[in-house]
């Protein structure tokens, strides 16, 4: 035959596939080619190395691969066994004999073949049929057995994970397979069971029933009466491998031969053990139901289709009626006329399936017409398989009438408690509301609805909220009352009540707290009126205090005035012997200086003390502000603001304007000193008028017309401690070397040598203010404004008396008028001074005598000479040097005051001014 001639048809192999053929170019490979176009299996391009054969298969498989034996690249048998491995296709090899030869002949047969040249169409278009033909073969076994291992797979998926036991049995009942499951039912492991049999696990009542069920089957599979396809039920007791048992149930069945003949038994077993308990438990639970409802004292009843089904005893004792009765009756029937609508609606519901409320009460009528009333508790049913309804009914007419007379009862007891004057409460264990009458919700001023069920401590602060739980505490831990306590509260307007509050602990039915109870009384006005009583006695102890530290004051600085009067003294009379230039001036002019500053002192004592007074004339405060101003801008650092606020109708004060100066100066510095960073200093004056209401609040203070001045500051305030101790003399909150402490003791004590007070407003952060009430002063009063020019001392020689129970105050007097040129006598005391003035009051022109002295004092002494010669010139001498004592003075016949330390130009001219008066 030609290498060209044709084949035969090609056969249903050929149709639709392709057939790659891979080799180098060659007159063996073009003569393939050809017989390939000449059967049709050609059309595309042939790989001609190993590279491009693996690439053109990945991006798309032929059915058939020939390989010419020359392929370059990897060997041809590694070549055809990746292509067999990877992508399943039957390969061919093609090549001369000689070539072929080289190839073992394991690799020339199926899958895998040969074609040796010369080629013929024939022989290729069998050679590919045959190979195509074994690939179709192969892959028709790889899927049967890839299907045979998915029904193994999901058989032993289902075998293994199923909750009951598949197993099978020979027909002497022993196990030939167990499914895994059996380690979970019974503890066994499969394995353990194979060629065991189940007569020796099962109990003995349930192993005779097994023998006897099999062989019953048996002799009916004998009789040939037996149908193959029956399934049997039966339920039996086994062992466990740890001894305890199970109940299981088995659905089992023969296993046949193709004869239809019984060789083994198929079954899978359920446990049920828990079912079995449950009808058992559910038998008896019946068992003990009809026990329980024909001795229950109460009624029970089941009705169905309108009509009773089951009547207990009770039923019959509660109405009146025989079981038998009942059961002829509809269920609605005894009820009471006016309530047979509501219990038949709900009876209805509870038949047909449906929720009806469980408990309620209504009347019946009993048998013998008596209305009682009874308290229904009801549910549905299914009773031999139909709904139904289930009732219990208990007696209440004695509850209604308890219930009747606790009604009446509870509304004499809500009428007392809405008519009482206290707050009633109950609060549970936590504190919340659970009962209140109006009378609290009238003290608090919240509305029922807000506080029902909020917890007390919604009311008050912190600390009232744990006094009220340390007083609960008590109350739980003793079980007793306990003693009223007292406490603040918020109202819902933000203002601030006082209740007095007692309690007891409340119990439930089983003796258990379950809360308390409690009334609560109004004691705002009670606590507000001791607040004030407490305020107003500090004030007057305060006032008591300051006037004890006055007369202190005044006693130390008069002492401190005698010791001041020998340095001053002497100081000035050696002042007065050295000439200038001498080397002692300094030293002497020194010590002046210091008895000086040291007289000063004395002096804001005396002012203090109210024993020392200014000259006081009509003044406006806001010029005095003005004038201060000016003062306080170069005193205070520049980071401080001064305002002013001044009314412009100001009315007139009695004042001395020192006095008023170094009021605005020692508050100004203050101020300064409290505000290191920088502030504001606000001075304000206006009008004011003083009532009973303002001087309730302040013991000491009088009513009238005032002039305020307000002197404040926005520095750092101080506490209450602080506060309460700042005009003490010598108080002080600054460093030493910074302050006396005597600034605000002098201010307190010129306001009120002007009859005015003086309040301090201050908390720590917000800054201090001090408001000064003067007095205001009337029109028509005139005090002298004009101060006494101070003048050149001028002597005389008239002879003196000095009168001082101080030797070194006598020596020092003396020595300055001995010094101007009078001459002095001296006397120690009273009694003394008028020895000596008697015997020599011819000679005396003046008596100079300090009126504070031992044994008989300065004003009887006055009175004794002023008897003894009525024209005699008498000076006053004291260290409390105020109006009221020159004018006491001067209504004894005292012809002039002065007052200590002497000043030598005072002395001298008060000496002088006296003994010239006519």
């Amino acid at each position: 035959m030609n290498a060209l001639q044709p084949a035969d048809t090609p056969s249903d192999q050929f149709l639709g596939r392709r057939i790659l053929a891979a080799g180098p170019d060659s007159r063996r490979m073009s003569d393939f080619i050809a017989c390939l176009k000449h059967l049709e299996l050609f059309g595309e391009p042939s790989p001609k190395t190993s590279r491009e054969l693996f690439l053109r298969l990945e991006e798309n498989a032929p059915d058939l691969v020939f390989l010419d034996v020359d392929l370059p690249g990897d060997p041809v048998l590694e070549v055809a066994t990746q292509i067999r491995e990877k992508w399943g296709l039957p390969v061919l090899f093609s090549g001369g004999a000689a070539a072929l030869a080289k190839i073992p002949r394991s690799c020339l047969s199926l899958p895998f073949g040969y074609l040796a040249t010369p080629y013929q169409p024939l022989e290729l278009q069998r050679l590919v049929e045959t190979a195509l033909y074994a690939a179709n073969l192969e892959k028709q076994a790889q899927q049967a057995d890839q299907f045979r291992q998915d029904a193994e797979a999901r058989y032993h998926l289902l075998a293994d994970n199923v909750s009951d036991v598949i197993f099978t049995m020979d027909l002497n009942l022993r196990y030939t397979y167990v499914s895994p499951s059996m380690k979970r039912v019974r503890g066994y492991e499969p394995e353990e069971l194979i060629g065991k049999t189940i007569l020796d696990m099962v109990t003995p009542e349930s192993r005779n029933e097994l023998i006897s069920r099999f062989e019953s089957h048996m002799q009916l599979e004998a009789s040939g009466a037996a149908d193959p396809r029956r399934v049997q039920m039966l339920e039996t007791e086994v062992y466990r491998k740890d001894g305890t048992t199970v109940w299981i149930e088995s659905r089992v069945s023969f296993l046949r031969d193709e004869h239809s003949r019984p060789v083994g038994v198929i079954g899978i077993n359920r446990e049920i053990t828990e079912r079995r308990n449950m009808v058992d438990q559910l038998r008896e639970s019946e068992e003990k139901f009809r026990a329980l409802a024909e001795r229950c004292p109460f009624a029970i009843l089941i009705y169905q289709n309108d009509y009773w089904v089951y009547v207990n005893p009770a039923a019959e004792a509660i109405s009146g009626y025989l079981r038998e009765e009942f059961y002829r009756m509809r269920f609605w029937e005894i009820v009471h006329p006016d309530y047979r609508p509501l219990v038949r609606d709900r009876g209805n519901q509870r038949q047909a399936g449906q929720v009806a409320p469980p408990v309620y009460d209504f009347k019946i009528v009993h048998k013998t017409g008596r209305v009682i009333w009874v308290s229904l508790s009801g549910s549905s049913l299914m009773y031999k398989g139909k709904p139904a309804g289930f009732i219990t009914i208990i007696d209440i007419s004695e509850r209604k009438a308890t219930e009747a007379a606790l009604m009446k009862s509870e509304a004499r007891y809500r009428t007392i408690l809405q008519s009482i004057e206290e707050a009633y409460f109950e609060v549970d264990l936590h504190g919340n509301f659970t009962f209140f009458n109006d009378k609290l919700c009238h003290f608090s001023g919240y509305a029922k609805e807000d506080m029902l069920g909020e917890n007390y401590r919604r009311y008050m602060d912190t600390e009232n909220a744990g006094l009220l739980r340390d007083f609960f505490y008590r109350i739980s831990g003793t079980g007793d009352p306990s003693p009223p306590v007292a406490f603040s509260f918020f109202q819902k307007d933000g203002n601030i009540s006082y209740l007095e509050l007692t309690a007891s602990l409340l119990k439930d039915d089983t003796g258990k707290p379950s809360g308390f109870r409690g009334v609560a009384r109004d004691i705002t006005d009670r606590v507000r009126a001791e607040k004030h009583r407490q305020k107003l006695e500090a004030q007057l102890r305060h006032a008591q205090k300051m006037e004890a530290i006055g007369t202190l004051a005044g006693g130390i600085a008069h002492d401190f005035n005698n010791i001041l009067q020998a340095i001053n003294g002497y100081a000035q009379l050696l002042l007065l012997d050295k000439p200038a230039g001498h080397p002692d001036t300094k030293k002497l002019g020194q010590i002046r200086e210091a008895g000086e500053r040291a007289g000063r002192l004395i002096q804001q004592l005396l002012t203090f003390s109210r024993k020392m007074e200014g000259r006081p004339r009509l003044l406006c405060l806001n010029h005095e502000v003005r004038q201060a101003e000016d003062l306080l801008r170069q005193m205070v650092p520049k980071m401080i603001t001064i305002k002013l606020t001044l009314d412009t109708d100001l009315r007139k004060v009695a004042a001395d304007p020192l006095h008023i100066e170094q009021i605005l100066l020692n508050l100004g510095s203050n101020a300064a000193d409290a505000m290191p960073d920088g502030g504001r200093l606000i001075i304000e004056t206006r009008n004011v008028e003083l009532d009973r209401q303002f001087c309730k609040e302040h013991v000491y203070v009088v009513p009238g017309s005032y002039v305020l001045l307000t002197v404040s500051d926005t520095g750092v305030g101080m506490n209450a401690t602080t506060a309460a101790h700042i005009f003490d003399p010598f108080f002080t909150t600054k460093a030493a070397g910074k302050g006396t402490g005597m600034g605000l003791a002098s201010v307190y004590g010129i306001v009120k040598n002007l009859e005015g007070y003086i309040l301090c407003h201050s908390e720590p952060d917000k800054g201090s203010a001090f408001d000064i009430y003067l007095p205001a002063a009337a029109e028509t009063e005139s005090h002298d404004d004009e101060a006494m020019a101070e003048m050149a001392p001028r002597g005389g020689t008239e002879t003196i008396l000095v009168v001082d129970d101080e030797a070194a105050i006598r020596e020092t007097a003396g020595e300055m008028l001995a010094h101007y040129g009078y001459t002095v006598l001296f006397a120690e005391n009273g009694e003394a001074a008028l020895e000596i003035f008697r015997y020599r009051k011819s000679d005396i022109r003046l008596v100079i005598m300090d009126i504070s002295m031992p044994g008989m004092g300065g004003y009887q002494c006055l009175r004794e000479m002023r008897a003894e010669h009525p024209t005699a010139k008498i000076i006053i001498a004291s260290g409390y040097a105020t109006a009221e004592h020159a004018r006491e003075a001067t209504e004894l016949g005292a012809s002039g005051f002065i007052g200590k330390p002497y000043r030598i130009s005072d002395l001298i001219s008060t000496v002088r001014e006296v003994l010239d008066q006519a």
